[in-house]
């Protein structure tokens, strides 16, 4: 599809931009971290210029359903090669030199965009609520957006083409939640002195006072590739990156708060903490 210049300059200037760039800005994150962990190697990405979004059949392409306080959908679609080469960087082995899509490399693209959507949906929920993003596979080109943001790798020569088109539904939506999220901050701060302020976290803290928390009790951790999780059998050991006399590590959520040693109470694991990490209050709310 062509956009004429005149139309191209309407998109770039529209209030729609700090959502397109909220998209990217998160998209491009949540890819990084899920790539790290996955392949054990950062890989980032980062975005160009909006443009008229190509049809292209052979396409690995899905589906993103925003649901919660962001609602609306977005395409995400990835050509064969840049299929071929984020399977290469994931599951190990030589970029195949044709454009066909193999099982194997939409398996992995598929994981890739499954995971990426989970962290964003987690992000989406730590910042404004409510939040769920359900993935699924889509056979055909859509046209949800006049265009699409593209990204690329931001270290390397790799080519990779990553493509999001958002809807209008999408995009009003994540407008209307950075709108309303600027105007309670600006609100916030122009009301409330520093006395009010802390007068107001404590009351804030003692509500939340019965409210029961999930703790974990850490042990160590190990970042495997897909290609060895694959591996795992009934038996197999994995060795994890702390050594037996250190201490472990007592989590809140994904907070540590306190190290001890592991001890045996009535025939149930238990912890006995030796050191306690320094949480201030707005710390455990957010947590």
């Amino acid at each position: 599809m062509f956009i004429p210049e005149n139309r191209k300059e309407e998109i770039a200037m529209s209030p729609s931009s700090s959502a397109y760039e909220f998209l990217k800005k998160e998209f491009c994150e949540a890819f990084a971290t899920v790539f790290e962990q996955t392949a054990g190697e950062p890989y980032l990405l980062k975005s160009s210029e909006p443009t008229a979004p190509a049809e292209q059949d052979d396409d690995l392409s899905y589906v993103l359903e925003f649901k919660g306080s962001i609602i609306g959908t977005m395409v995400v679609h990835v050509d064969s090669r840049s299929a071929a080469v984020l399977a290469a960087r994931l599951i190990g082995g030589p970029v195949e030199d044709d454009s066909t899509s193999l099982p194997e490399h939409e398996d992995a693209v598929s994981e890739i965009v499954g995971q990426t959507a989970g962290v964003v949906a987690n992000s989406i929920r730590t910042r404004f609520g409510a939040a769920e993003i359900q993935v699924a596979r889509r056979s055909a080109a859509a046209d949800a957006s006049p265009f699409a943001i593209t990204l690329q790798p931001a270290v390397g020569t790799d080519p990779v083409s990553i493509r999001l088109l958002p809807d209008q539904h999408l995009l009003d939506s994540i407008l209307r939640e950075l709108s309303s999220s600027s105007a309670s901050s600006t609100s916030a701060q122009l009301s409330s002195s520093p006395e009010t302020a802390a007068s107001s976290e404590q009351q804030n803290l003692r509500l939340v006072m019965d409210v029961e928390l999930d703790l974990t009790l850490r042990f160590g951790q190990r970042i495997l590739p897909l290609s060895e999780v694959a591996d795992l059998t009934t038996g197999s050991v994995i060795e994890l990156d702390r050594i037996v006399d250190e201490p472990v590590e007592l989590l809140l959520g994904d907070r540590v708060i306190a190290r001890g040693d592991v001890v045996i109470v009535d025939g149930n694991y238990g912890l006995r903490i030796t050191e306690l990490a320094s949480i201030d209050q707005s710390a455990l709310l957010s947590a």
